[in-house]
């Protein structure tokens, strides 16, 4: 099963990593199964250079089965906006590994075969970027994970 790191200067409140390492637990299986070499860092967004003021999360491949998630840090006291751009950011690591989506730095996002030019969408409001196909789509991941979360509770 993937693994999940939030210690050191990433996320320093036990209470959340608890929070995470069980969401993630929960959202490894349900989206990867068992059998799957996924290694998930969570960090505050105070920590990534250059994370959008008007962005709630990202999720960023590091290396092949490496990936980091990083969270508004004023989310981080929320448990159900932490949740839910969680969930949402999964949404992202299942595109990265299924090959869906491409970031390619200074170049664009490939999105299932199609360029979308990094000049074209980077000073793009939240409304018009949650229309992207990749945020749509991820949203509906989103909402199957918080579902699942909230009957895996009862």
């Amino acid at each position: 099963m993937g693994k999940l790191n939030t210690k050191k200067a990433c996320i320093t409140d036990d209470s959340r990593r608890v929070f995470l390492k069980k969401a993630s637990n929960l959202f490894i299986d349900k989206l990867f199964g068992d059998d799957n070499d996924l290694n998930l860092q969570v960090v505050d967004s105070r920590l990534v250079s250059g994370f959008p003021d008007n962005a709630n999360g990202w999720a960023m491949p590091v290396q092949p089965g490496y990936y980091q998630i990083a969270i508004q840090h004023e989310y981080l006291t929320d448990n159900h906006q932490l949740l839910s751009t969680f969930a949402h950011e999964f949404g992202h690591i299942q595109q990265y590994m299924s090959g869906d989506l491409v970031y390619e730095e200074g170049i664009g996002i490939t999105w299932r075969g199609r360029l979308f030019r990094e000049d074209s969408f980077r000073n793009t409001v939240v409304a018009d970027w949650a229309s992207r196909p990749w945020e749509m789509h991820a949203n509906g991941v989103r909402d199957f994970l918080l579902k699942t979360y909230k009957s895996d509770l009862i």
